[in-house]
């Protein structure tokens, strides 16, 4: 279990998610409201993994109902691709 995550102020209000993970010891660290450029990361890493998702199911052919295991494949990709800031 992660001992801290990183948020944008949207996750707070998932009541369900907070309480889990403040009953696992999770501290939950939401990015300050007056500040926007501190999500432009996560914004962007969010559009490219829908893009990827999207573009591996229409290359498949797959159905739709599969989008939870295309994005999980999306992901691993996007996490294993080289980054600048890991050298």
């Amino acid at each position: 279990m992660p001992k801290a995550v990183e948020s944008d102020n949207e996750f707070l209000r998932a009541k369900v998610l907070t309480s889990f993970y403040n009953s696992k010891g999770t501290k939950i660290e939401p990015s300050t409201t007056e500040i926007l450029a501190q999500n432009g990361g996560i914004e962007h890493i969010g559009t490219v993994i829908k893009a990827k998702a999207r573009a591996i199911r229409i290359g498949a052919n797959l159905l739709e109902d599969l989008w939870m295991e295309i994005t999980k494949v999306a992901v691993y990709l996007v996490n294993r691709l080289p980054r600048e800031a890991n050298g």
